[in-house]
This record gives structure tokens, sequence and C-alpha cells, in this order.
């Protein structure tokens, strides 16, 4: 099942979960209503093949019995696939306006900012700076080779000789 049929939603009382390798993923509609329910930390990614921005909710399976609260009524309990029927609604208009607010997830950005944690958590203070600005591509390979000299060098005196 592909996301576009995932994320569609018949109507405002049902709430869909999927089962994706160890956790359950809610889109849309459905992540809404669990991000009311437990405030869990949703997710908002653009996908190129419906070219639309998704927002799902995920959680272990281990946390699935406690998702599940008395008000709803599940209707299918398949491997892959659970669906509940809620004695309330869930409010369209909420949910758009909740959507809009969730900040897209750039996972480029994410990676750069833990890479530049490490890079803090390492090296000492501004030689981090120097080796990210550093424009490789337009340098020689003399070039490269006087600057990373440069960088152990730095390296060396700001450690008292202890090279990591």
């Amino acid at each position: 099942m592909g996301i576009s049929e995932k994320i569609i939603h018949p109507d405002a009382f049902h709430v869909h979960l999927y089962k994706e390798g160890v956790f359950w993923i809610a889109y849309e509609q459905s992540a809404y209503y669990f991000w009311l329910k437990k405030g869990y930390k949703p997710t908002k990614k653009f996908v190129k093949s419906i070219k639309k921005e998704i927002v799902s909710i995920g959680f272990p399976q281990s946390a699935l019995p406690s998702n599940i609260n008395s008000n709803c009524l599940m209707e299918k309990d398949e491997i892959n696939l659970k669906t509940f029927l809620l004695e309330e609604s869930i409010d369209e208009d909420a949910f758009e306006q909740w959507k809009m607010q969730v900040p897209v997830y750039d996972a480029l950005q994410a990676k750069e900012s833990r890479i530049e944690t490490a890079l803090k958590e390492v090296l000492p203070n501004g030689i981090a700076a120097k080796i990210r600005d550093f424009p490789i591509a337009g340098k020689t390979p003399m070039e490269c080779m006087l600057f990373l000299s440069e960088m152990q060098h730095e390296l060396t005196n700001n450690s008292n000789g202890n090279l990591r």
C-alpha cells in the first residue's frame, strides 16, 4: 500500500494506523488525533510522488495498547493495519490549521546540524568553522594539503600535543 492510499480518510470518524517496521504510523487526520490524545511530535515531509506535504506520527508496538482508549471501536485489526471508529469526529478545520503550523522536516538540514554538533564536540572552537568554510572544490591538491597541515598544527597546539 502506497502513501497515496494511506493518507485517504473517507470520513472524520475513522483513525488508521499502519505498521511500518517496528512502528505504528498515523497519517494526516489520524496523526492529528494522536497528537491531540498523546501529544506526540508530528513530522511533516514533502512527498515527491504525490507532490504534497504529509504529516505523520509514529510510535512503537509497545505503546499501541496505551494509545487505544475506550471511546473508539476497532473496526479492522490486521497485521499491518488497524482502523478505529471514533465516537466524536475529528475537526477538519482544526486539523488543517494544525497541519499548517507543523514545520516541514528537512533531512539535509537535520544532517548538517548533527554534523555541526559533532564537530563542535570533537574540535576546538573555530576549527570546525574553518573546515566547513574551506572551499575545497576550488582549491588545488597542494592548497588542500597546506590547509590540512595548518588545521593539524592548530589542533596540536590547542590540545597540548595530544592530537586525537
